[in-house]
């Protein structure tokens, strides 16, 4: 992403009074406090990926990436027939929102292959 947007404009640009123009780390931070202590299940997810299948969710994002999931903090627990510590998937939300968007396009494209 850049650090800056050009516009130029040869005109007014009128801002409504219910509309807020703030700074992007300031809404990002705001954002990001939204989902402190937030959690997220697998259903939650699929909702968030409109719609991605869940076998392929589980398959080609989820178990090939478990070990990367627990590192950065967005795996809470997930399914002991899985070699979990609980009984069903469990995300923290700020953690595994910012995963989702950093791989989002590799998500997209079908995720990856379980090694």
């Amino acid at each position: 992403m850049e650090d800056t947007i050009n516009v130029t404009v040869s005109f007014p640009v009128t801002v409504p009074a219910y509309k807020v123009l703030v700074d992007r780390v300031d809404w990002e931070r705001s954002t990001r406090e939204l989902l402190l202590g937030d959690r997220w299940t697998i259903n939650d997810i699929i909702k968030k990926l409109r719609g991605y299948e869940r076998g392929k969710l589980t398959n080609h994002v989820l178990l090939p990436k478990i070990v990367e999931l627990n590192a950065c903090g967005a795996l809470v627990s997930y399914p002991r027939a899985q070699g979990g510590d609980g009984s069903r998937w469990l995300f923290s939300a700020p953690e595994m929102a910012v995963w989702l968007h950093d791989n989002l396009k590799q998500i997209t494209e079908g995720g990856w292959q379980c090694k």
